[in-house]
């Protein structure tokens, strides 16, 4: 899915369903910055980083 496409459609068509994906978006990427701190936190960011690049 090509999201910038999907921006632009949204953004003609309907601001209000847009606002609300572009809300959801910022809450999830809130979270999964927030659980990747903790993460570096709790491993050290070293070990953080290995783990990252051994589960991709």
């Amino acid at each position: 899915m090509d999201y910038r496409s999907w921006f632009v459609t949204c953004l003609t068509r309907n601001t209000g369903s847009l606002v609300t994906a572009l809300l959801r978006s910022a809450v999830l990427l809130y979270t999964g910055v927030v659980l990747a701190l903790s993460l570096a936190e709790v491993y050290g960011s070293s070990s953080f980083v290995l783990i990252m690049y051994t589960h991709t």
